[in-house]
């Protein structure tokens, strides 16, 4: 443990006792190249940092994303007595800025606040853009679209889902659960600890838990939760369900796979379905919108088989889609 680690996590320990005990879970980094890649990955130059100062002239700031922390480090270095929020669910980056920078100060004093994880339900409040100034960390604008869509209206009277990152389609999936009407929170159940993942679902309390691809712990999850788990299969899974113990009365899976059921009826599973692939025709339509381009209907489509590796299925099945239709 560095040594500004070590004294910041003094200072948490004082003011937030239950952050400092997550921040001690074990957690892996966002990808398996080594560190020196992640920080190259990550950096801003001082080109950017000296861009963003310029836009931030408020007194209560947001930070939506850390990164690195180097320009949280530069504001705090021209005013700190600055107020600053920092909304960030990657306990990685959270304890990688802990070990760069000592904030310990600020955070005995309540000037700076770290919400985490699945903490960010609870702060709403700080996306009054009448109070605070609202910073999009350069590097993760694309990833904190969602965050804002969550954020950025009172919570649902529909309630929240959980989907698990880092996966196709995970956007579809958060855009239709959006749209339904469900507040939605993404986590990374590769990266987070059990410890971590246990109390996320316990304080969220989805009424959903939705995740692409089968993993080990899913049905385990479903069982001990009695949280609805809803699996989309759209890739050959390397853990196997048969492994997996315990009631899978609210574990459902879909697979593209029609050859996949019966191994999944002997593994004992008691809702599955057949449901081939389509991508999302609303995601076609925003984006052709978008470029408002003379060509953009060729965009538009009700259905689309999707993988490349799927082109001789995609055609057999576009073969019996249209038996079916002309049948009805």
């Amino acid at each position: 443990m560095s040594d500004f680690l070590s004294i910041n996590m003094q200072a948490i320990g004082v003011v937030n006792q239950q952050l400092f005990a997550r921040i001690c879970h074990p957690i892996n980094p966002p990808s398996t190249n080594s560190n020196k890649d992640i920080i190259d990955s990550y950096a801003l130059s001082d080109g950017e940092i000296e861009r963003e100062l310029q836009r931030i002239t408020g007194d209560k700031l947001v930070f939506i994303g850390l990164g690195l922390g180097e320009l949280v480090d530069a504001v705090l270095s021209q005013n700190p007595y600055r107020s600053i929020v920092i909304i960030d669910q990657d306990l990685y980056f959270v304890r990688y800025f802990l070990s760069k920078y000592d904030v310990r100060k600020q955070l005995l004093s309540g000037k700076l606040q770290l919400v985490t994880g699945a903490d960010i339900i609870d702060h709403q409040k700080y996306f009054d853009r009448k109070l605070f100034q609202l910073i999009d960390h350069p590097r993760f604008i694309h990833k904190l679209n969602y965050i804002h869509r969550l954020l950025d209206r009172p919570p649902s009277e529909f309630g929240y889902c959980i989907v698990f990152d880092g996966e196709l389609f995970v956007k579809d999936v958060v855009d239709g659960l959006f749209d339904n009407g469900y507040g939605v929170v993404l986590l990374d159940a590769e990266r987070i600890s059990v410890e971590e993942l246990s109390y996320s679902i316990k304080h969220i309390k989805p009424k959903y838990i939705f995740c692409i691809n089968y993993r080990h712990g899913l049905i385990s999850i479903s069982d001990e939760f009695d949280i609805p788990v809803v699996c989309w299969e759209i890739d050959p899974s390397t853990d196997f369900v048969i492994e997996d113990r315990g009631n899978s009365e609210n574990f459902f899976l879909f697979t593209y796979n029609r050859e996949n059921l019966p191994y999944y009826v002997e593994a004992t599973l008691k809702n599955v379905k057949y449901m081939p692939l389509a991508t999302n025709p609303k995601r076609h339509s925003r984006r052709s919108s978008e470029q408002k381009s003379d060509t953009s209907e060729k965009y538009l489509a009700d259905i689309s088989f999707v993988g490349a590796s799927m082109v001789l299925q995609g055609e057999i099945l576009l073969t019996r889609f249209i038996e079916q239709y002309q049948k009805h």
